[in-house]
């Protein structure tokens, strides 16, 4: 074979080499946005033509910049520039992009990154990832996206959509790791949870009875892990598994989904239990299941998706509350309705014929737990004083009525029930005294005010802490039952009058007998006011 001139040898070697290194260089380009992996710069980087500027510092220009063009500025602002090649040169390219900073910044046009543009770039960074102290992880983690704010900062109450229970802080607790679970309504602080957008451009979530804790999945990892469970952890913008993005649906609900799945681990409500303190956790996120969908409720406009029903007391709701027509309302007693500034939304009346709670009371269970010695002051001691009896034409109602504030969200109901049997007694009997034995043979005298005559509701509805409803006596200053002190015969004998029961959540409202746990009638009756 002819030898090939050396000339023409060192030209074809030169040509390899180039079409060699081609693919190589071409590879070799980098959009990095990892600021934090390069040397801030000390130096003011400039560039006038000729010879460039070249170090480590540059490279952290440059990540800053694809950030800002990729991920935006902590107040979710995009640089509108061309991505720069983290090559730690700092040419024509790296001023061009130089310049739309400080333009859109308002910066000097002086294509100067000296220290008030170094330092305005730095105040609008998003900071960088690292892992929480919830996590046994120290390294980096990727850097995400930051998500689309669609849902409006505020306080909501935060229900599932399958189960209707809501998300509770377990037991109220406040400190770190306490779970995340599901729990009947009730409106407490560890049942409101704050929602923010925060400045690193993701959703974070933060208990009302613990606002420096927030959602939290562990560990970024177990945060793209099916099966976490949500706790609740001191916060921190850094943390990437605290971080949240929502996914809004056809019906108004949302998914919450971990930023470090990119959204495709969603809270859900474990096993689609429909129970009280049941897990949450994330999994895999479907269109099929509704155990991980949630309806966002602010907890000051008083609006609910979920089904007209009665809910369990809490301190904001001491009496419990109704969802009635996509709104809450507040179980308070007449008494309690503001005299101005309310308007009735509707008053609703289901009655019954032919029964009588004087005739049934004696079957009915007393609610709670403020009993007074010797024995229970029910309202059986009222109708047996009074020898009440009934007639067939006899009835019961219950009466459910809703008010609106003018001026306000604020939105009360009152539920009273009425016996007509009871009515003829105390329009008879109302403002005498009466005198009867209790079960331990000690003479009793009760009075009631005359107040009582009128025909009128005479007792409050309210739910207990168990879900029940029940009924406590309506009640004036003046009425009272009283035990003699002693069953000797004297002239003038002496009285002790029985406290007042105490009923609500608060404890603040007051009854002369033991409220009583509602039979099925009147539970019946409550029901179809709601229907």
């Amino acid at each position: 074979m002819k030898k090939l001139a050396k000339p023409f040898t060192s030209i074809f070697l030169t040509i390899v080499m180039i079409i060699t290194l081609l693919p190589i260089s071409a590879s070799a380009v980098s959009y990095s946005v990892n600021y934090w992996e390069h040397t801030e710069p000390t130096r003011t980087l400039s560039y006038s033509g000729g010879s460039m500027m070249y170090g480590d510092d540059v490279k952290w220009f440059q990540c800053a910049i694809n950030s800002l063009v990729i991920h935006g500025d902590c107040s979710n602002s995009y640089l509108n520039t061309t991505k720069l090649d983290v090559d730690g040169y700092f040419g024509n390219a790296s001023k061009t992009a130089l310049l739309e900073f400080q333009k859109k910044y308002g910066l000097e046009k002086d294509g100067k990154l000296g220290p008030v543009s170094r330092e305005r770039m730095k105040s609008l960074l998003r900071p960088a990832p690292t892992s929480s102290s919830s996590s046994s992880s120290s390294s980096s983690e990727p850097y995400y996206s930051p998500v689309s704010k669609n849902v409006t900062d505020g306080v909501y109450y935060i229900r599932n959509k399958m189960s209707n229970k809501y998300l509770s802080v377990s037991g109220g607790a406040t400190c770190d790791r306490a779970d995340i679970v599901q729990y009947s309504f009730h409106g407490d602080p560890c049942q409101q949870f704050r929602i923010r957008y925060e400045s690193n451009g993701f959703y974070k979530i933060y208990p009302m009875n613990a606002e420096s804790k927030c959602f939290d999945l562990h560990t970024v990892s177990a945060a793209n892990s099916n099966g976490t469970d949500l706790m609740m952890f001191s916060g921190s913008l850094s943390y990437m598994e605290q971080n949240f993005r929502f996914r809004k649906m056809n019906d108004g609900s949302v998914e919450i989904g971990s930023v470090a799945s990119y959204g495709e681990k969603v809270l859900e409500v474990t096993n689609s239990s429909y129970s009280d303190d049941a897990i949450i956790q994330v999994w895999n996120r479907s269109d099929s299941r509704d155990n991980d969908n949630w309806f966002l409720e602010p907890i000051n406009d008083y609006t609910t998706k979920a089904p007209n029903q009665f809910n369990i007391p809490s301190n904001r709701f001491p009496l419990g509350s109704v969802n009635y027509g996509g709104y809450r309302y507040k179980i308070v007693t007449q008494d309690d309705i503001p005299d101005n500034g309310m308007t009735k939304v509707t008053t609703i009346i289901k009655k019954k014929k032919s029964f009588s709670i004087a005739t049934a009371i004696v079957n009915y269970e007393i609610e709670g737990e403020d009993y007074h010695a010797p024995g229970i002051l029910g309202l059986s001691t009222y109708f047996s004083l009074l020898n009440a009896v009934t007639s067939a034409v006899d009835y019961v109602d219950v009466t459910l009525t809703l008010y609106k504030s003018k001026s306000s969200n604020m939105r009360y109901a009152t539920v009273e029930a009425y016996d007509s049997a009871l009515q003829r007694r105390l329009y008879d009997e109302a403002g005498g005294e009466f005198f009867g034995k209790n079960s331990e043979g000690r003479t009793e005298k009760m009075q009631l005010d005359k107040g009582h005559r009128p025909a009128q509701s005479q007792y409050n509805g309210f739910i207990n802490s168990n879900g029940e409803f029940c009924l406590a006596f309506k009640t004036f200053d003046d009425d009272f039952v009283a035990v003699r002190d002693t069953e000797a015969l004297v002239y003038s004998p002496t009285w002790t009058k029985y406290p007042r029961f105490k009923y609500g959540k608060d404890n603040a409202h007051e009854t002369v007998f033991a409220p009583i746990i509602a039979n099925d009638e009147f539970v019946n009756l409550l029901n179809q006011c709601i229907r």
